[in-house]
């Protein structure tokens, strides 16, 4: 048999790469790639802090009450994650996000200056706002559910001795998880939580389909312009990677503080 042996000639251009970082027009504005990167960060905030608290209220409900209550949320973490993702996403965005937008009116919140101006720096201009916050509590729902899942294993790992003599010192039910279970489950599962958070950073690459700017869609957008096709997904997967490591090693630091102050 002749083996057959294909050569790629591709020629790179990194130089055709800085105008998506940065370009002058009359003034130094931010490139799509830029403005990726901070869309990617505020959806990925937004889903770190609501999937956080939604998942540990979770898994503090499923770890301490019994009966019709605890069953429920069992059942929204079982469903939630035998899902995929985008399908969340689409539901929320079809049909939750409409009704959010009525219910808050936003068309009289965008028309104060002030709000506006406000509503733009932390979420997104009024044009992409329901999209994005669709998107973003999608995938914080879903993600929580992981969440509930550790944090109930390490409430669940804590010695049920440490818990009456919480009770025996006069702390109610609330006192005692807040004082002494939570904070040594979460010393417990710290570990779990940020691989949770880093898979949550690479999954708000899926808000791209329901067009939000982040760095995925600006990578797509790029693409279908230029002809930097290996050029632009090596800066996509190298921005990824700082961002995740960086991640990674503020919680480890945090891990570290965590250990120090309860040892």
């Amino acid at each position: 048999m002749k083996k057959i042996s294909t050569e790629i000639d591709y020629q790179f251009n990194w130089n055709d790469l800085v105008k998506f970082f940065f370009y002058y027009d009359d003034r130094l504005k931010i490139g799509l790639i830029t403005n990726g990167i901070i869309y990617t960060v505020k959806i990925s905030i937004f889903v770190l802090i609501l999937s956080f608290i939604t998942g540990l209220i979770t898994g503090f409900i499923i770890s301490s009450t019994k009966g019709v209550i605890k069953e429920l949320f069992k059942l929204y973490i079982v469903v939630l994650r035998n899902i995929p993702p985008l399908i969340v996403m689409f539901i929320f965005y079809f049909f939750i996000g409409s009704s959010f937008a009525k219910v808050l009116n936003l068309d009289t919140i965008f028309s104060n200056r002030l709000f506006a101006l406000i509503l733009t720096a932390i979420f997104t201009p009024e044009q992409i706002f329901v999209p994005f916050i669709s998107a973003a509590m999608g995938l914080a729902f879903y993600e929580s559910a992981y969440i509930a899942e550790i944090i109930r294993g390490g409430i669940n790992g804590i010695e049920k001795g440490q818990i009456d003599a919480g009770t025996a010192l006069g702390l109610n039910r609330i006192e005692v998880y807040l004082y002494i279970v939570v904070p040594q489950a979460i010393e417990k599962t710290l570990p779990s939580l940020i691989g949770q958070f880093v898979s949550i950073i690479k999954n708000t690459a899926i808000a791209s389909v329901v067009a939000i700017p982040e760095l995925t869609f600006q990578a797509m957008e790029i693409l279908a312009s230029s002809r930097l096709i290996l050029e632009i997904w090596i800066i996509i997967f190298l921005i990824y990677l700082v961002i995740n490591l960086f991640i990674s090693y503020l919680a480890s630091m945090v891990e570290s503080r965590i250990r120090r102050k309860y040892k």
